[in-house]
């Protein structure tokens, strides 16, 4: 489905409910980058163009699609990509040992060792 043009030349969304959500959120909820476009705003006028419906529609950012980064300015991707970055905690060494007990190269390998009795 693709958005329509109205008599009056306005677009009009296919997706009713994608048009509720996007009045709906109010402009100090949207995200405000730092060249002062907003996030919520580029990902609605992208998806008026779009026949199917993609995770836009639910105003998520698919990293992986070219088509959603070349939205974006450079800078801006870059401060989506680094907002909020999580970082990956540290992992415990004797956890760490343990899971390198399953490093096994064929799954007969793999077999032998899970099932071999603990408690002997």
């Amino acid at each position: 489905m693709r958005a329509t043009i109205d008599a009056s030349n306005k677009v009009q969304a296919c997706w009713p409910s994608h048009e509720i959500s996007f009045q709906k959120i109010t402009e100090e909820r949207k995200w405000h980058l730092s060249s002062g476009r907003k996030v919520e705003d580029v990902l609605y006028a992208y998806t008026l163009k779009l026949e199917y419906e993609q995770p836009a529609h639910s105003f998520i950012i698919d990293t992986s699609d070219d088509n959603i980064k070349n939205l974006f300015t450079k800078k801006e991707w870059e401060e989506i990509m680094n907002s909020n970055k999580k970082t990956v905690p540290g992992i415990d060494k004797n956890l760490a040992k343990h899971l390198l007990n399953y490093k096994k190269k064929t799954p007969s390998e793999m077999r032998a060792h899970v099932t071999k009795p603990w408690l002997v």
